[in-house]
């Protein structure tokens, strides 16, 4: 005796569509995509175990951590001219963050850290020019202590900013647009279309 097999299912064009597993989605949402050199991520986002900036597989021993991303609009800064302390408090109002899961290679790690050591020499170098410029008894001196201390501290922000390999440059619709991405890394996300 032959079991009858059971009659093919017929098409419904009204049915949802199964679920599929889709790279970069989680709770229903896209939470990171590529579209030409750009990285698009959102809050929550996990990234693959791949150095973003070099592309190299980084192993599940590797560094993997929850970092906060944000992007400031660049018109804060003209706010400078009116007072630094009103410039930091409208920034830190006005920032958009993102916090991402992303895995760094060794060399990467090694290179943001030393300029961050960098920075970090130069601002307390420019701290020592002020405090021998407060002490010195000599108008000439107090002037060039003051211009070098301001020197280097403008050097070390400008350290501590470059040591960022990820630069976000535009924030849009709960969206951060990353560049800094290595073309391998950016092959290995979904694309997507642009989202501004």
């Amino acid at each position: 005796m032959t079991s009858d097999p059971a009659p093919p299912t017929p098409f419904n064009p009204y049915q949802a569509p199964a679920a599929a597993h889709v790279p970069g989605m989680s709770d229903g949402l896209l939470h990171h995509a590529s579209n030409g050199a750009f990285l698009y991520v959102r809050n929550g986002a996990v990234l693959p175990e791949i150095c973003p900036v070099s592309g190299q597989p980084v192993d599940s021993q590797g560094y993997r951590k929850t970092r906060t991303l944000s992007w400031t609009p660049p018109w804060i800064f003209i706010l400078f001219l009116v007072n630094l302390l009103v410039m930091l408090i409208v920034a830190l109002i006005v920032q958009k963050k993102a916090k991402v899961l992303l895995s760094l290679s060794p060399e990467v790690r090694k290179n943001t850290a030393k300029k961050r050591w960098i920075g970090t020499g130069l601002a307390i170098s420019g701290i020592t020019c002020i405090a021998m410029a407060i002490s010195s008894q000599d108008d000439a001196l107090i002037g060039a202590w003051g211009l070098g201390s301001i020197l280097l501290i403008l050097f070390s922000l400008l350290a501590f900013i470059a040591s960022n390999p990820l630069k976000v440059v535009k924030h849009r619709d709960g969206w951060l647009k990353i560049k800094g991405c290595s073309p391998g890394f950016l092959a290995q996300l979904p694309s997507h279309p642009a989202p501004f």
